[in-house]
């Protein structure tokens, strides 16, 4: 399996999404993440929570 070029969109700008998109370079560094979220607002739940 080739991973030198794995790309891996992360669908949504939250906390989830960005907990997942860490997770992915963690664990392939070499790999392009993206994030797509639909609004400007990204983790804006988060820093409503005061997370």
């Amino acid at each position: 399996m080739n991973i030198e070029n794995t790309q891996v969109a992360v669908i949504g700008g939250g906390a989830a999404g960005f907990l997942a998109a860490i997770s992915c370079k963690r664990h392939n560094p070499n790999a392009t993440v993206v994030i797509l979220e639909k609004s400007a607002k990204t983790l804006a739940k988060v820093k409503v929570s005061g997370g």
